[in-house]
């Protein structure tokens, strides 16, 4: 039984999803084109890409991304490891009222995702933490398109212990 099981690399949450056929209609293969599983010095990562969860400059969750948000629940619910959700931008400034900058709105998505999971999955919430990092840890330059596309993510990380 994986319960309490301490997930160290991309490789065992991958075989974890689909031992433990958490999303029953989509096989893992299925779910590569929406999230990303790497590792870093930080644990295993669950990237969500922005155009997945959110609309442009929202911070309301994509319905349709609730059956999948269930699934790493079930995942997150069964294994020990701390969990840090971080939201991140572009550089490209914000022009609504809502929010004063990148910075809150990359807060704001992981404040909405760690709620999901904490109030409607019922996850403990002393295993979280939850930042924003705003357009200050980009995985490319913001240079072009599809780059300041590939920087607006929200990721649920799985701490090494």
């Amino acid at each position: 039984k994986a319960e309490g099981m301490h997930l160290a690399s991309r490789r065992m949450l991958k075989d974890f999803f689909a031992l433990a056929d958490v999303y029953p209609d989509e096989k893992i293969e299925d779910l590569e084109p929406m999230i990303d599983i790497s590792e870093d010095e930080r644990g295993v990562v669950v990237t969500f890409q922005e155009k997945v969860l959110f609309k442009s400059g929202e911070v309301e969750i994509n319905r349709a991304m609730f059956p999948i948000l269930d699934s790493i629940a079930k995942v997150l619910g069964a294994v020990s490891n701390e969990i840090l959700i971080m939201g991140h931008s572009d550089n490209v400034p914000i022009h609504t009222g809502r929010y004063r900058s990148n910075w809150d709105l990359s807060l704001y998505r992981a404040l909405n995702v760690h709620s999901y999971f904490v109030e409607k999955k019922d996850l403990c919430p002393k295993r979280f933490g939850v930042g924003g990092y705003g357009d200050v840890r980009p995985l490319s330059p913001d240079n072009t398109k599809e780059a300041r596309e590939k920087n607006r993510r929200v990721e649920i990380i799985l701490r090494r212990a």
